[in-house]
């Protein structure tokens, strides 16, 4: 068992089945070696965990640096940073897609435990350090870095869960230059909602919310499933489990929703529904500068959500579900662009 094959392995799993899927079992098959092997190697199941999020926050960091090391280009303006943005973004996807749909996978556990936590503050500390060089170059305020780096990750994410083109392109290019404007105080090129998430949008047309009868068969349903994703996350999620906390029959769940992912699209509209219910903090007589808007406005909005960490995995951890299977990519890209609602209208309030 060579020292990087393992790793090359467990990232593939994870990509292939989610973290859930990343077993000492799974893995021993995978590198053709008994589990007694894999144990020895990593102790336990967190420890390889451990170990993949390790090598996933060098190799990003390597890139980091790399970049670094070439210098910031000179005579770097707005414009120029902008444009590299765009550029960084898709040759991340392109040439280290599996790395950072791993870092996501890892993200989105329910509990994670504090050694995990740390590395994956390195890394978010990393990509900031990044961003705050090429900030004072173009002679941008670098402490806006945090909140761009947090800004690029986030829209980065559209194209780990489905392949780049025409729509979804614009529409990262149109979700950074919003972000971009907002930050650095220029006037919007563009107030309309990007036209690459509505054309998303539109593709869960035929999916949608269940009927706001509490009492419903469905609204059990989706509700057990809402709550289950929640507590739980999206893997250990089935049929026969949310049957049980909607305490219903499973020829019922299988009577008003064809399949899992029926329900869990249904989930998602619930849970980013009632998310949405509270995002109707923001006023809308009046305008944020940049700094109230991050000083202000996004603690009150943590504040008032306290379940808005877990509100956002569970949508998230439904759209990498479904953006595994090949035949649910745009419903997956469809889920995201709903996400982008919220986004967009938050956006909305900075002058």
């Amino acid at each position: 068992m060579s020292g990087t094959e393992p790793l090359s392995e467990a990232l593939k799993l994870v990509c292939d089945q989610g973290l859930g899927g990343l077993t000492v079992r799974a893995l021993a098959g995978q590198i053709d070696t008994s589990p007694s092997t894999v144990m020895y190697r990593f102790k336990s199941r967190d420890g390889l965990v451990l170990a993949l999020l390790g090598e996933l926050v060098e190799v990003v960091a390597e890139q980091n640096l790399e970049s670094l090391e070439m210098g910031v280009p000179d005579q770097m303006t707005r414009d120029k940073l902008l444009v590299m943005s765009r550029a960084r973004l898709i040759d991340q996807v392109i040439s280290r897609r599996a790395h950072y749909l791993g870092l996501w996978e890892i993200e989105l556990q329910t509990v994670l435990p504090e050694d995990q936590k740390s590395l994956l503050l390195k890394w978010r500390e990393q990509d900031v350090q990044f961003w705050e060089a090429y900030f004072a170059a173009a002679g941008v305020d670098p402490k806006l870095a945090d909140v761009w780096s947090a800004g690029f990750i986030a829209i980065q994410r559209l194209l780990l869960i489905a392949a780049p083109n025409a729509v979804r392109l614009a529409w990262m290019d149109d979700a950074l230059t919003r972000l971009f404007e907002r930050l650095t105080g220029q006037a919007p090129s563009c107030r309309d909602d990007s036209h690459g998430r509505i054309q998303s949008e539109i593709q869960l047309s035929e999916l949608g919310d269940v009927a706001d009868d509490e009492s419903s068969t469905p609204h059990r349903i989706v509700a057990a499933a809402s709550e289950q994703i929640l507590t739980y996350g999206c893997d250990g999620i089935s049929h026969r489990s949310i049957a049980s906390r909607a305490g219903v029959s499973l020829s019922s769940m299988t009577h008003h929703f064809a399949t899992l992912e029926d329900i869990l699209c249904a989930a998602f509209h619930m849970i980013y529904r009632d998310a949405s219910i509270r995002a109707q903090y923001l006023p809308k007589s009046r305008a944020y500068s940049k700094r109230e808007f991050i000083d202000d406005v996004l603690p009150e909005l943590s504040r008032q959500n306290s379940g808005g960490q877990a509100t956002a995995h569970a949508m998230e951890s439904i759209i990498l579900k479904a953006s595994r299977r090949a035949d649910m990519t745009s419903t997956s890209v469809g889920l995201f662009a709903l996400m982008g609602a919220t986004t967009t209208q938050i956006l909305s309030a900075l002058t």
